[in-house]
C-alpha cells in the first residue's frame, strides 16, 4: 500500500503544526494550505487521498471548498473530506454531513480520534458496498 496523500487547510498556523507533528510521529507527510482559496489551488495542482479541512477561515470557508471539491467534473470529487472544527454537536455534523463531508472531528484534536476516523473512512471506501463519495 502506498502511503496516503493528505492535505490540510487551515488557517490557524498553530493547529497546522499540530496536526503536521501528529502526521510526522505516525511517519506520514502532510500538505498544508493556509486558506481555503490556496487548498483549492493545490487540489487542483494535486491528487490527494484525503483532504483535512477547518469549517471557519476566513475568504472561503471549509464548508465553500467542500462544494467546490464535491461538484467538480473529475475524481477528485470522491477525495474523502473529514472536517476539523472547534464547534461539535448534532446540527454541525449533519450540514458537514450534508456539505460532502465523511466524518467530523472537533479541536483540540486527539491523536487517536484523528487516526480513527481516517482508518474509518479509509475502511468505508475500501467497502465497495458502502455509498461513499
Amino acid at each position: 500500500m502506498t502511503t496516503p496523500k493528505v492535505l490540510l487547510i487551515e488557517d490557524d498556523a498553530m493547529n497546522r503544526l499540530v496536526l503536521r507533528d501528529m502526521f510526522a510521529v505516525a511517519g506520514l507527510q502532510i500538505d498544508e494550505a493556509a486558506g481555503g482559496a490556496e487548498g483549492l489551488q493545490l487540489i487542483e495542482q494535486n491528487s490527494y487521498d484525503l483532504l483535512l479541512i477547518d469549517l471557519r477561515m476566513p475568504g472561503i470557508d471549509g464548508f465553500s471548498v467542500m462544494e467546490a471539491v464535491r461538484s467538480r467534473p473529475d475524481d477528485k470529487c470522491t477525495t474523502p473530506i473529514i472536517v476539523v472544527s472547534g464547534e461539535a454537536g448534532p446540527e454541525l455534523r449533519s450540514s458537514c454531513m450534508k456539505a460532502g463531508a465523511n466524518d467530523l472531528i472537533t479541536k483540540p484534536v486527539a491523536m487517536q480520534v484523528l487516526f480513527e476516523s481516517i482508518g474509518a473512512v479509509f475502511a468505508k471506501r475500501a467497502n465497495p458496498e458502502t455509498s461513499f463519495y
